[in-house]
């Protein structure tokens, strides 16, 4: 049945009750009347009043009982008319559109003795359509002004509407009755919709919690919704028709709404896990055999993505590698490289803004970028890695990145702010001589190396007269290269250049000046058993080293380091020297030696020999425990 909102209008039959009626159907609201035995006896035998004679055809039908109960301290607008008068009356407020006819349940003798005004009408209504109270199913009123009617009545409180009705105490007017809010049905429920379903397709879990809400009701300007995460436990009011879940986890969102007071079921509940983490790298591995590097990540990554090639970088031996694919399975990136070969590897990827592009977790994720850079002074492994985050190349001991050092390449791997951020490098054994590393090593941000060129470069920039403009880095390593005599190779500059793997005509010339002045800086760093001041000796050291540097690179002259280079670093800024003269006779020695080196491997040689006293000894003799010696002896 059409009805206006919050009504529920109920429509009976005007079809005569085929046995004596035995009760009255009771009216809602104050004022309601239970008719007496002689009322329902009277009635009894007047059933057929209302339907006396012949009726036309045309008032055929089923027909509208309205009713309202009325005090007599109430005047109304029906006062004094009689029963035809009050049909003729209400025809007439229906502009001709309804026929009527009226029944008395009583006559006006019993209505005056009992003091009380009883009157049952019914209108026939052309264009009305129900279904009777004992069926189900729609019902519509098809005739506008019979709507009209209905709505103006229902704002008007009436309150009950049955088939046979009694009014007590008179007849206020003839009326539809309108029940309230309790029967009216309850709205649909909305349902919800994920805006982005990030990384896999239709596997609940997504980076971006925007829920779109359908369904809900324009009418009512009064009406409102409320959603809950934890499948209804706990709701919250919603506004406008969305969702934004923020915070981390796994939800069960349902929605409802209320409209006309009445709440709708909750929505088909929406599974989402909100994930805003991206994946991390753990390892990266090389195979020259297979051309090929591996990056393994904590978790899936997206098979689906296409990850630009021009992204990653991997150089060896000073040269700057091919990339020529990239492919992903499961928690593991492979890029494929042309040229490979073993040794050590620096390896970067610079993540593109654009997620097409980039490496994707399965969430859809953007991995930070990566970096494989390589410390070497030969190469250290078991290094403590230390990110400089308040720049004053101090390692202070908050900055150390645990569970992150240097394997037996001197290769270590970092991600985030560590791969673009200011690095020191303490402690770990050089593999070379297999001596404990006493020298602390630095590099500026976005370097892939970390040695003592890189340190010296740091020292530089640093150094650098804070009241003029400060030196760029480009402008550093131009120093550092000219005023050393350091050769490069086309393309290639300090940033990427690792000694060990040069492969050039000038390899020997560059490791030999850059194993000086780590053996030099090495003897300061041990010149004292105390810490701090093994620690200050190494830093004048090398704050003199970046003056020569910086003065030689103004006068555009290039360094040889001698026996006085060496005896001008190794003092501390009153001119006092670091070191005993007989230590200092020895290490002058050691560089005039390494000066003198035709190979590689004659320099590790002499740099070995000159810091043995601060390596670890070696065992004089390795004998099996007593307790271990099992078998035929004690001695076999």
């Amino acid at each position: 049945m059409t009805n206006t909102p919050n009504q529920n209008i109920e429509i009976s039959s005007a079809l005569e009750p085929t046995e004596p009626l035995e009760g009255v159907v009771g009216i809602e609201g104050n004022g309601s009347h239970t008719p007496s035995d002689f009322e329902l006896a009277n009635h009894n035998e007047n059933l057929d009043i209302l339907n006396d004679g012949a009726v036309p055809s045309s008032r055929n039908g089923d027909y509208l009982l309205a009713q309202n109960v009325y005090t007599d301290a109430k005047p109304h607008a029906y006062d004094g008319l009689t029963s035809d008068e009050i049909i003729d009356k209400l025809v007439d407020e229906h502009d001709g559109k309804s026929d009527s006819i009226k029944k008395e349940s009583e006559d006006a003798e019993q209505q005056e003795e009992r003091g009380e005004n009883l009157l049952v009408a019914e209108v026939a209504t052309d264009g009305l359509t129900y279904e009777s109270e004992e069926s189900s199913g729609s019902s519509e009123i098809d005739d506008p002004a019979i709507a009209e009617a209905l709505e103006e009545k229902s704002e008007s409180g009436f309150l009950g509407l049955t088939k046979w009705g009694w009014a007590g105490l008179g007849l206020l007017g003839i009326g539809v009755a309108v029940s309230g809010d309790d029967s009216v049905p309850p709205p649909d429920a909305p349902s919800l919709t994920l805006d982005t379903d990030s990384g896999i397709n239709n596997d609940a879990i997504s980076n971006q919690g925007g829920i779109t809400v359908a369904g809900l009701d324009s009418t009512d300007p009064a009406s409102t919704w409320e959603y809950s995460l934890d499948g209804g436990s706990n709701w919250q009011a919603g506004q406008g028709n969305s969702i934004s879940v923020t915070a981390e986890g796994s939800y069960s969102v349902v929605a409802r709404q209320t409209v006309g007071g009445q709440v709708s079921e909750s929505s088909i509940a929406l599974s989402l896990t909100l994930d805003q983490t991206p994946a991390t790298v753990v390892s990266l591995d090389t195979s020259a055999a297979d051309q090929t590097i591996t990056v393994t990540y904590d978790s899936e990554m997206l098979e689906s993505g296409s990850p630009d090639t021009s992204a990653f970088s991997v150089r060896q031996g000073g040269a700057e590698l091919v990339v020529d694919s990239v492919t992903v399975s499961g928690m593991v990136v492979t890029i494929s490289v042309t040229g490979l070969a073993s040794g050590s590897l620096q390896v970067s990827y610079d993540a593109p803004v654009d997620a097409a592009s980039a490496i994707q977790d399965s969430v859809g994720n953007l991995p930070a970028s990566f970096s494989q850079i390589v410390v070497s002074d030969g190469y250290i492994r078991g290094a403590e890695v230390y990110l400089d985050a308040n720049g004053d190349g101090v390692a202070d001991p908050e900055e150390l990145l645990n569970g992150v050092t240097s394997n037996s390449s001197g290769e270590i791997l970092l991600d985030g702010a560590a791969a673009d951020g200011e690095l020191i490098i303490k402690g770990g054994v050089n593999v070379d001589t297999g001596a404990v590393n006493e020298l602390t090593m630095a590099a500026p941000a976005g370097y892939s190396v970390v040695n003592p060129l890189s340190t010296i470069v740091a020292e530089v920039i640093k150094a650098s007269d804070p009241a003029v403009t400060p030196l760029t880095i480009e402008e550093a390593e131009a120093a550092v290269s000219a005023s050393l005599g350091i050769t490069l190779a086309e393309g290639e500059d300090l940033s990427s250049y690792d000694p060990l793997s040069d492969t050039s005509e000038a390899a020997l010339s560059n490791q030999k000046v850059t194993a000086q002045l780590a053996t030099v800086l090495v003897i300061a760093s041990t010149s004292s058993e105390d810490v701090s001041a093994a620690a200050d000796a190494e830093a004048a050291a090398l704050s003199n080293i970046a003056n020569i540097v910086v003065a030689k690179a103004e006068a555009n002259e290039t360094v040889t380091i001698d026996a006085a280079v060496v005896a001008e670093v190794l003092v501390d800024d009153t001119g006092a020297s670091l070191v005993s003269t007989e230590k200092l006779e020895e290490i002058q020695q050691t560089v005039a030696v390494m000066e003198q080196a035709t190979s590689l491997d004659e320099v590790v040689v002499a740099q070995a020999a000159a810091i043995d006293s601060t390596a670890a000894a070696a065992p004089l003799s390795v004998d099996l425990k007593d307790s271990s010696d099992l078998g035929i002896s004690d001695s076999d």
